[in-house]
């Protein structure tokens, strides 16, 4: 959801660009946990990906060998 107190004007960005850098910017615990969050989402998303197509698919359409290496890899 959209916070409309979180939009500043961009002449204010300009005026005070120290002070939004300082808001923008990430402390480490938190990119960590982005970072492990993107971990678990991203290959989740592939094999998802793979089950959509491969419901999809028809008796003779093939499952590429690039995504069955996706697939094989989020398995390990």
């Amino acid at each position: 959801m959209l916070d409309t107190r979180q939009i500043y004007p961009l002449s204010d960005f300009v005026r005070n660009p120290k002070l939004h850098v300082v808001r923008l910017l990430l402390d480490t615990e938190t990119y960590e946990e982005l970072v492990a969050h993107l971990n678990f989402v991203e290959p989740v998303a592939a094999v998802r990906a793979i089950v959509r197509k491969a419901e999809s698919a028809g008796p003779r359409e093939e499952v590429s060998e690039a995504e069955t290496e996706r697939s094989n890899a989020v398995m390990q």
